[in-house]
């Protein structure tokens, strides 16, 4: 059964967070009376570092499937991230890919994060993972940027996968999730939510979804220009 608390280890690590890392103000959530799943922005990693840091509540993330197990962590920071990404020789990647991969996969599973299976079988465990939780009354956040790299504030195109998880959802329950924007305002030091979404019974669910993700999107941009607004 998933522990709905989070480790001793991601808690030191947020403490210290919360004392480098610049203030950010949550205004008041929706209440949260029915299945939540909160949608937000990478914004190269400032989302879900700010977010995570910040959201007063216990929430759990979807994450990449390797960040969580030490080995294929080691192997996603040498073959890509330490060397394709950021240009560095294998020589010194290696030794920082160690040192980071067990890091990296502890925090992770401190935090409670359901494994993402990306091009896989697997995935039906993560939706698995993801019903209990919200049946559970205990809300999910994800983050389905596309270029999850991007610097700009503005939210690009959205993965459109992670919206089945309604469909499967309602299978089980006979219920809607309600998918809530969330948005960490670098400008503003604000994390702010826009209006919760959810799917209906009288439009067919492949051209409903792709509506969904499209205005989860418009909504984060909106939430990204509200500093420049002001």
């Amino acid at each position: 059964m998933a522990s709905y608390e989070y480790g001793t280890y991601f808690k030191i690590i947020r403490r210290i967070g919360r004392i480098i890392l610049p203030k950010l103000r949550l205004e008041h959530l929706p209440e949260q009376k029915e299945a939540t799943v909160y949608v937000s922005h990478h914004n190269n990693m400032f989302g879900p570092v700010s977010v995570l840091c910040w959201f007063p509540d216990f929430i759990r993330p979807w994450v990449f499937s390797p960040f969580l197990d030490q080995e294929a962590c080691y192997n996603q920071y040498v073959n890509y991230t330490f060397t394709e990404r950021f240009g560095l020789p294998m020589w010194l990647a290696k030794p920082i890919a160690w040192l980071a991969s067990y890091a990296v996969s502890s925090l992770m599973q401190s935090l409670r994060s359901i494994p993402v299976y990306r091009q896989s079988r697997k995935i039906v465990h993560t939706f698995r993972e993801s019903i209990a939780t919200l049946k559970d009354n205990q809300a999910i956040i994800i983050f389905p940027n596309i270029d999850y790299e991007v610097e700009s504030q503005e939210v690009g195109e959205l993965y459109e996968g992670f919206l089945n998880l309604d469909k499967y959802y309602y299978k089980d329950t006979g219920q809607h999730i309600q998918f809530v924007p969330l948005y960490a305002n670098r400008e503003t030091r604000e994390i702010l939510h826009g209006d919760a979404l959810a799917f209906n019974d009288t439009v067919e669910f492949k051209q409903q979804r792709s509506q969904m993700a499209t205005e989860l999107a418009e909504q984060l941009n909106v939430l990204a220009r509200s500093s420049l607004d002001e």
